[in-house]
């Protein structure tokens, strides 16, 4: 018998590839739960980072030293509150410190020492491009503690509101190289300082520092042996430069006196004379730094074509120049011989290419104060 659909429907057929559809239900789930978590950790995160600055803010101190409203940190020097001196001298002051809104104002140690540091910068080649990075390098060659109070277990002493000092005095007792100031990031320094460092126990409350500058001069003395210095030279255009230095030693704060000659018997045009003071840096075998400190027109010719001219110059040499001096920088990781001396360097300016004269001329400045007498003369310091 055949079979009969009597509903006239079509016969069920059977697809071999069978599409299966993943629950939509269960996908959403898994975002959702996955979006919790997320807002859930960056919203712990905020609350972390909010408490942390907050409370790093309520419970720092201003590391410059500058008033607050509940802190103030003070240094006076005992020299008349000036901050120059010399080597052998004795530093000595207070500081003070003024708590007015801090109870229980915990400390674990707190030290006051002074600092002699040299920083000085070295340029590399980096990648394939040949980038320049700059190193910045600090040589602490000079540390004294002054006051060392701490606390080595798991204790802490505690200052409570009030007025706090403590006194501190070293001398400078052995050799040191002039200060010298920094006014470019690139250029090297010598600087000295009374640091102030506290540590506190609370691990989200940072130890901070004061550091109060002084000014150490060195006392140089006058070479034994002091004697005139002559150089000369021909440009290419026949004209004959001299120069003549009486002595090639000068104390800072004088005036350097020297004669210049130029025979140019084919009047050849020149301009003028000048003169540029060079500060020469040598640090070790790592770099030398030239820093041009003085450059000044000496004369300007009106009449170009001269043919002898002959005068005696004078030039001021600033009073705050460190002295000429070489020293051995040593620290716990380096040692470094570092050596500072000048170069007056006159040039003759003279029309035409490659045709000016440089006379190169190397100067020992020195800290020492000159005495003129009518019999001999001496220098003192």
């Amino acid at each position: 018998m055949d079979n009969v659909n009597y509903y006239k429907s079509p016969p069920p057929t059977v697809d071999d590839n069978a599409t299966v559809y993943e629950s939509q239900s269960c996908l959403t789930n898994r975002k959702r739960n996955l979006l919790i978590i997320v807002i859930t950790i960056v919203f712990i995160i905020g609350i972390f980072y909010a408490t942390v600055k907050a409370v790093f803010s309520r419970n720092s101190i201003n590391s410059n030293g500058n008033k607050t409203d509940d802190f103030l940190l003070t240094c006076q020097f005992d020299n008349q509150n000036k901050n120059q001196y010399w080597s052998g001298d004795n530093v000595s002051g207070t500081i003070e410190l003024i708590n007015n809104n801090y109870p229980e104002f915990k400390l674990r140690s707190l030290n006051i020492t002074l600092v002699g540091m040299f920083v000085y910068t070295t340029s590399s080649k980096t990648g394939n491009k040949g980038l320049s990075k700059k190193t910045k390098h600090e040589v602490l060659f000079f540390e004294k503690d002054l006051i060392v109070k701490s606390i080595n277990n798991e204790n802490q002493f505690v200052l409570p509101l009030g007025n706090y000092t403590w006194s501190f005095s070293s001398r400078l007792d052995q050799p040191l190289p002039p200060s010298i100031e920094q006014f470019k990031t690139s250029i090297p320094s010598i600087r000295y300082f009374v640091r102030l460092k506290m540590v506190r126990p609370e691990w989200y409350k940072r130890d901070f520092y004061k550091e109060s500058g002084i000014i150490v001069r060195d006392n140089s003395s006058w070479p034994a042996n002091v004697t005139r210095f002559e150089k000369q030279s021909e440009s290419r255009r026949g004209i004959q430069a001299r120069v003549n230095f009486p002595k090639t030693v000068v104390a800072a704060g004088n005036r350097l006196s020297f004669d210049v000659d130029l025979h140019n018997p084919q009047k050849a045009p020149v301009r003028g004379i000048s003169a540029t003071l060079t500060q020469i840096w040598e640090i070790g075998r790592i770099k030398t730094v030239r820093l041009e400190l003085l450059d000044t027109k000496l004369e300007k010719f009106e009449s170009l074509s001269i043919e002898k001219f002959h005068k005696t110059f004078e030039l001021n040499v600033p009073e705050t120049i460190p002295a000429t001096f070489s020293s051995n920088l040593t620290s716990l990781s380096t040692r470094i011989l570092l050596n500072i001396h000048y170069e007056l360097t006159i040039k003759v300016d003279i029309d035409g290419i490659f045709a000016d004269i440089n006379l190169e001329v190397p100067l020992i400045i020195i800290n020492a104060i000159e005495k003129k007498s009518t019999t001999n003369s001496g220098f003192i310091q």
